[in-house]
């Protein structure tokens, strides 16, 4: 008795033999989520709320950064970092852009330039190097420098740009003198 063909199979093709199957594998449990991303966290339930909310306001007004913004920092506080990169670079682009003040394009600048470097260090620092000295440029002295001042001299740092970082760090300590990053900044350039 001939064996039996299935209908895909060649007219002179043997029978395939039945699959082998793959070596068992250990059963890997998925990590923890983050406590914000828990539906326990004390964070979740607002952070949901503020992104509800957002998307109303856009749905009102999509030319309005504010909701843009707001959108950003629910979904970073969720962890969906990628998402609320594109929602910061919405509310950083024309039109959106115009009606921000200088303040408030400055602290959205330093918040992207976060999410930039926690996405993708190596890809993105040029980028995030860009808006920090753009927010830097814009703040004029006021109270976000130090931040602005620490991250700019972390990725001058990652960038093996020592006398920049050194700068930067030097003008963190000047607008808080007890700045903590600033002077870890400076003592990994000193050795």
């Amino acid at each position: 008795m001939a064996p039996e063909k299935s209908p895909n199979q060649a007219p002179n093709q043997q029978p395939s033999q039945p699959p082998i199957d793959p070596p068992l594998r250990p059963r890997v449990s998925p990590p923890d989520p983050s406590p914000i991303q828990s539906s326990q966290s004390p964070i979740a339930g607002p952070c949901q709320n503020a992104l509800t909310e957002a998307e109303k306001a856009l749905a009102l007004s999509p030319r309005d950064p504010g909701p843009h913004i707001l959108k950003a920092l629910a979904l970073d506080l969720l962890g969906h970092k990628t998402s609320a990169l594109k929602s910061f670079d919405v509310a950083l682009s024309p039109p959106c852009v115009k009606s921000l003040s200088e303040r408030e394009r400055g602290e959205a600048l330093v918040k992207r330039a976060e999410l930039k470097i926690g996405l993708n260090r190596r890809r993105r620092v040029d980028s995030a190097v860009e808006d920090l000295v753009q927010a830097v440029r814009l703040s004029r002295g006021e109270g976000d420098d130090v931040t602005s001042f620490c991250l700019l001299g972390q990725c001058y740092e990652w960038k093996g740009m020592k006398e920049e970082a050194r700068e930067a760090f030097e003008r963190a300590l000047r607008a808080e003198p007890g700045s903590v990053l600033a002077r870890q900044g400076l003592d990994r350039l000193r050795s």
